[in-house]
């Protein structure tokens, strides 16, 4: 039998020659099986190929190690996120006659919760019933935390009542799983009833408990519940952790109440917690926003010294803010040093500064990198695209934008409707309204669908070039496709109409616009007063006053 089983294992995945080395034999030639299973106890086992052929040897000792041997090696491997490769070795293990414990299902329930296979989870949970067992608060917990990953909170709630009705007292981790998964779909105050819960039955809150919720409350604005919980916390002597610092400072910052961020940036540096990256990032963004570039430049320079690198996230967050601010010189001289420190921009990185060099007129340089891009086999994505294709065309170098746009096509890349809309902007603006007009008839046959912006966009290129009555027709074909026209379109075309003296069609749409509850902006109504004869304004003056009312 273990021959047979033997065989199956190595049939099941191939093992490197060096896995059987010299090397690994001598790991437990000569050794005694409390020796052996000691090694794998020890969780020393760091490499998933090695804790296999570990595996295969315990297979064939005789007397086979005990289960508690087997579940350390299991739990060697699922700590090397190497969860897959779980499952076959629980099933020789069966085959090979070890009997799984509570523990050895567990590590197998979280495998699956891992890999979002949560009903496997499930199975598994049946199986434990069968052998006889008792569910310990690690199934549910796992369990819960599974659900709670794919945003199935009502089914973690579910097995949390279960739980409870089986007299498996929830701890701080059954709280803080339900706690995280509430705050991640928004609904904040439902983890601020379940810590009130929790102090009713007699369990104490940690940091990860309301960390969870100061982060939940700062993400949707509700920076002041999250500076009560914080308060809270230190009241009851809960030391807060860079995590709680971060989440408060960045809520604070994101809202625009910097000094209130800095008076806890001050507080984390004098309780001598150490600052990580994300600190740092959250600053740096914070003062750029807040106009702050001093600040920024000195946050960024104390980083290396407090033995902070900084990251990509962080090289991008410095060279949008000096994108954003016209130094384009710091900006590449900074993209440079990155590169020379060994750290790869990544997307977002090159998107910032071609979309900055446009900005700044130097569309050259913005196709030169983009072409850098190319030719290092490093990919591309549609809003490096749109990026450059929209500072190109804002720069008027409309032929180019053309060709990088069939360029886009020629590649594999399939045009949205975001660059379909900044194509069909830039061409209006240039004064190329067929070829405009060309691209707004292609989306059909490239299953898009015009927004509101396309539609805008078009009807304001072709009332711009005394094309009122197509503009009409367009207007017509976006109600039937259920787009309305809002105030800035209406605005165009009565303005439009009203320039090519079609006095009646502009009122025909100033009507609509009083029966839409809409009204026309000071230019409009300025211009209707000057072109319009007394008895259309004393009509018109009688519509807008319906509108008003």
């Amino acid at each position: 039998m273990k021959l047979i089983i033997r065989r199956v294992f190595f049939n099941y995945h191939y093992l490197p020659v060096l896995l059987r080395s010299l090397n690994f034999t001598r790991s437990y030639r000569g050794s005694t099986t409390a020796q052996f299973e000691n090694f794998v106890k020890s969780g020393e086992i760091k490499n998933p190929e090695i804790a296999k052929l570990y595996f295969q040897k315990m297979i064939t000792m005789n007397p086979l190690p005990s289960t508690i041997t087997f579940d350390h090696l299991l739990t060697s491997i699922s700590k090397l996120t190497c969860y897959s490769a779980i499952f076959p070795l629980y099933k020789i293990m069966k085959m090979v006659g070890i009997q799984p414990s509570i523990y050895t299902i567990n590590i197998v329930i979280n495998c699956c919760c891992k890999l979002s296979q949560v009903d496997h989870g499930f199975c598994l949970f049946g199986e434990i019933l069968k052998r006889g067992y008792d569910p310990d608060i690690v199934t549910y917990n796992t369990l819960i935390k599974g659900l709670c990953m794919q945003e199935q909170i009502g089914s973690a709630i579910d097995v949390f009542e279960k739980m409870t009705e089986t007299d498996v007292r929830a701890d701080a981790v059954t709280y803080n799983t339900l706690i995280c998964g509430f705050c991640s779909i928004g609904e904040v105050s439902v983890g601020l009833k379940l810590l009130r819960m929790m102090v009713n039955w007699h369990c104490r809150p940690d940091v990860i408990t309301y960390t969870s919720l100061i982060h939940g409350f700062c993400s949707f604005g509700q920076v002041d519940e999250a500076i009560k919980l914080f308060d809270e916390m230190c009241r009851r002597g809960i030391s807060a952790n860079i995590i709680t610092y971060n989440s408060l400072i960045h809520g604070l910052c994101k809202y625009g109440r910097w000094e209130e961020g800095r008076k806890y940036f001050y507080q984390l540096m004098d309780r001598g917690i150490s600052l990580n990256v994300v600190t740092f990032s959250v600053l740096i963004d914070s003062f750029w926003k807040e106009g702050k570039i001093k600040e920024a430049c000195y946050v960024f320079g104390m980083m290396s010294e407090l033995g902070n690198d900084p990251t990509v996230v962080t090289y991008t967050s410095m060279i949008n803010g000096y994108c954003k601010n016209f130094r384009l010189y710091e900006a590449v001289q900074l993209f440079n040093d990155m590169q020379h420190k060994g750290i790869q921009p990544n997307q977002v990185t090159y998107n910032i500064l071609i979309d900055g060099l446009c900005r700044n007129g130097e569309v050259g340089t913005a196709i030169y990198l983009f072409n850098e891009i190319k030719s290092s086999g490093q990919s591309l994505d549609l809003i490096t695209y749109g990026a450059l294709l929209n500072g190109l065309l804002k720069n008027q170098v409309v032929d180019k934008a053309i060709e990088i746009f069939h360029s886009m096509e020629d590649n594999g890349f399939k045009a949205n409707i975001c660059i379909y809309n900044i194509l069909i902007d830039g061409l209006c603006k240039a004064g190329k309204l067929v070829y405009a007009g060309q691209l707004f008839c292609e989306l059909c046959d490239k299953r898009l669908v015009p927004d509101i912006i396309t539609y805008t966009t078009m009807i304001n290129g072709l009332c711009k070039k005394g094309m009122s009555l197509e503009a009409e027709k367009i207007i017509i074909e976006m109600e039937k496709n259920g787009c309305l026209p809002d105030t800035f379109m209406y605005n165009t075309i009565i303005q439009g109409f009203i320039f090519e003296q079609d006095v009646n069609k502009a009122m025909h749409f100033l009507h609509e616009m009083r029966e839409r509850k809409l009204v026309p902006d000071v230019a409009v109504i300025s211009l209707l007063n000057n072109t319009l004869a007394l008895d259309q304004l004393d009509n018109y003056n009688y519509s807008l006053k319906q509108v008003n009312d």
